[in-house]
Order: structure tokens, then sequence, then C-alpha cells
């Protein structure tokens, strides 16, 4: 059975919120959402197939950016989806440049060359395994342009913020 190709947009974003009970008095944390909209291309054309939301309760933005475009992946394969291949469309350029530019090495190091522990390192050992899997590519936009669905998921990651959509996870 012959694979197909899908077409991923997807967005993250942040805001400061008061901490909840328990933490020190008048202090905040960040909060984050991650959405994504999944297109299924049959010929020349891209049928809408998915769209989705996700909540992190301590997520920096740079991790919001990275899970969108992982938690499509496991709603193809949770969803039994035949994937060949996967492009993703990101205005984040931390996720785009990692994803394509870095050796494969980079995400199997939990260390940089300062010794430093990487950030997200158990999220890019599971982008490891699906690429492994699936041919992927990452593509950057630019945000707020004008790029329909980049668009789109950007007002997901709103709506989602506001409580007015449903949130399919919360990680």
């Amino acid at each position: 059975m012959q694979g197909q190709k899908y077409v991923v947009y997807t967005d993250g974003g942040v805001k400061r919120v008061k901490c909840p009970d328990g933490c020190a008095k008048n202090t905040y944390c960040w909060t984050g959402v991650a959405s994504g909209v999944i297109l299924q291309c049959v010929g020349k054309e891209q049928i809408l197939v998915d769209q989705y939301s996700a909540s992190l309760a301590h997520g920096t933005i740079s991790r919001c950016e990275i899970m969108a475009p992982l938690l499509a992946i496991h709603r193809l394969e949770m969803a039994g989806a035949v994937v060949d291949s996967v492009e993703f469309f990101s205005d984040s350029k931390y996720f785009v440049n990692n994803f394509n530019l870095a050796p494969k090495g980079f995400y199997n190091r939990d260390r940089n060359r300062r010794n430093e522990f990487r950030p997200h390192i158990d999220v890019w050992d599971q982008f490891i395994a699906a690429k492994d899997r699936h041919k992927m590519k990452a593509f950057w936009v630019k945000g707020h342009s004008g790029v329909e669905y980049n668009e789109y998921c950007d007002l997901l990651c709103a709506a989602a913020f506001r409580g007015e959509i449903k949130i399919d996870y919360y990680l």
C-alpha cells in the first residue's frame, strides 16, 4: 500500500499566568499552547484532514513550537494513516533549523560542546524515531505574513488561550 504525502502547518505560543496555589505569593509562570493543521495531498489539491491544539502547563515558546509538529506525527500514526512523507511549515526558525540542519548526532547527545544540557532532548529523540519511519522536511514561513494556514494555526493558539476551542492534549 502506497503512503500518502501530508503537509502540516504548526504554531506555538506562550503567555504569562499567575502560578497556581502552592507557589510563592505573586509569582508567575508560563503556560503554552501548540496547534496544527494537517492536510493530505491528493494530486495537486490539499485536503484538510485534521486540526488540533495542546496545552502545555509549563511550556517555553521553543517547546511549544517543537511539540506542535510532533503531535501531528502522533495523530497521523494513531489514526492509522499510511504516511510516506510529511512537510512541516512553521514560523519557528528554532524548530526548522534544528530539524533540517543539525546532524543526527545533535539529537542523540544530551549535552552541547560547552557541556550544557540541551533543551527538549526528550522531544528531539521522538523526532529521530519518526524520521526513521517517514520522510520529513521542515520549511520556514514568515509569521503574520498572510500565509493562510500559518495564520489559522495562530488563531487556533489564541482561541485555545481564551478557552474558545477544545484542547485535544494536556501535556
